[in-house]
């Protein structure tokens, strides 16, 4: 907090507020509550979107708006297919091309060192860049600001990321329709359709790309189904796994 110049309380968790709350299944989670104590909405996740409907919806509780915020227009995924090679860079500033019919399925992540629920991103599809790797999966994450290489590099080391990081050029942010937040994810199949977008991450968004990762490369034995990883009742992670289902 000292060190963001953050002047706002700032408070640890308890059971009972956890409890107070409804409970969360994932991290961030912000609720915006009106002056009577009531829970006004929920959100979960980070992206400019919720930003702006958080900022919205307080100057509406102050009297200072009237009415809902006008919903952005947001594009569907699963219809958009890649219609050319992705031109990137490499850190060193080399071209590379991902081919529009990869062959594998590709997470692909565009971040911003600047940002700490970007840099964090990077280390949990590190993990599952490590499950899932020699089962037909890359993880690319490319980032969109070329002249802050040294500072990537230095969240690189200290990451311990492994996996291809790049740097975006305008054709490739083009080519996936534009960006409209930090980070944004997609999930690429083998024909290079895009089957899923996100404009945020939290516990419960890494184990849903995790078990979209696991359908798309067809890994779950006959007879079980695929569990996310995620977070038990006691706070204790639990891994993904198969689970042989009852009959």
């Amino acid at each position: 907090m000292k060190e963001r110049g953050l002047t706002y309380p700032s408070v640890v968790v308890t059971p009972e507020l956890l409890q107070a709350y409804g409970g969360i299944s994932g991290t961030p989670t912000a609720f915006l509550v009106d002056k009577e104590g009531k829970v006004v909405k929920k959100y979960q996740g980070d992206s400019a979107d919720i930003q702006e409907d958080i900022e919205w919806n307080i100057q509406v509780l102050l009297g200072l708006k009237t009415g809902e915020r006008p919903k952005p227009e947001k594009k569907e995924a699963g219809v958009l297919r890649l219609a050319n090679d992705v031109r990137l860079l490499t850190l060193d500033g080399k071209e590379i091309h991902v081919p529009k019919e990869p062959g594998k399925v590709l997470l692909v992540n565009f971040w911003l060192a600047v940002f700490e629920s970007a840099r964090n991103s990077l280390a949990r599809f590190e993990y599952t860049y490590q499950v899932f790797k020699d089962k037909g999966l890359d993880v690319l994450s490319v980032h969109i600001d070329s002249g802050s290489v040294p500072l990537v590099k230095q969240v690189l080391a200290q990451t311990q990321v492994t996996h291809p990081n790049f740097l975006a050029t305008p054709e490739a942010i083009d080519e996936f329709q534009g960006l409209f937040a930090i980070p944004t994810l997609f999930i690429v199949d083998q024909k290079g359709v895009v089957r899923k977008r996100y404009e945020s991450v939290s516990s419960e968004i890494y184990g849903e790309i995790d078990a979209t990762i696991v359908d798309l490369l067809n890994l779950t034995p006959p007879g079980h189904r695929y569990v996310p990883g995620h977070w038990d009742v006691d706070g204790n992670y639990v891994e993904g796994h198969f689970e042989k289902v009852e009959r």
